[in-house]
């Protein structure tokens, strides 16, 4: 027996928290644009590349993390500000991690996990910076 409200209540994986940090973000974007006067088909697209945008950062972060409560809020932050999150993920060098990764077939040069290492200096160095649009 299922009540309605948990009809309303999200299973929290990353891939739900980054839809509805795009959905949140798109109902803000698409209601200005309807007060304003101004909503255009280019709006419903860049909505669109958003949400896209938003769950393949959020599966990106699931593969290299896992399930984690950082994980999620990432995920979530992902789709309000994808950019964001991924020149963040850029300049912790993540992409080079990678690199790596796929040249030694997974296992690390060293012997040591670079990510678990990083993980903790992962949180603290992400900071939410205002779009220059």
């Amino acid at each position: 027996a299922t009540s309605f409200q948990s009809l309303f209540v999200p299973n929290a994986t990353p891939l739900t928290m980054a839809f509805l940090g795009a959905y949140f973000l798109s109902v803000q974007v698409a209601l200005r644009g309807y007060i304003r006067g101004d909503l255009k088909p280019k709006t419903y697209n860049v909505l669109t590349v958003r949400i896209l945008m938003a769950v393949i950062l959020a599966w990106a972060l699931q593969a290299l993390a896992g399930t984690r409560p950082w994980t999620l809020a990432f995920s979530f932050l992902a789709g309000v500000t994808p950019n964001t999150i991924l020149l963040q993920i850029r300049s912790l060098g993540v992409l080079d991690w990678l690199k790596g990764q796929v040249a030694s077939g997974g296992k690390p040069a060293d012997g040591t996990d670079e990510l678990a290492e990083q993980g903790c200096s992962i949180i603290p160095s992400m900071r939410i910076t205002p779009s220059p649009h």
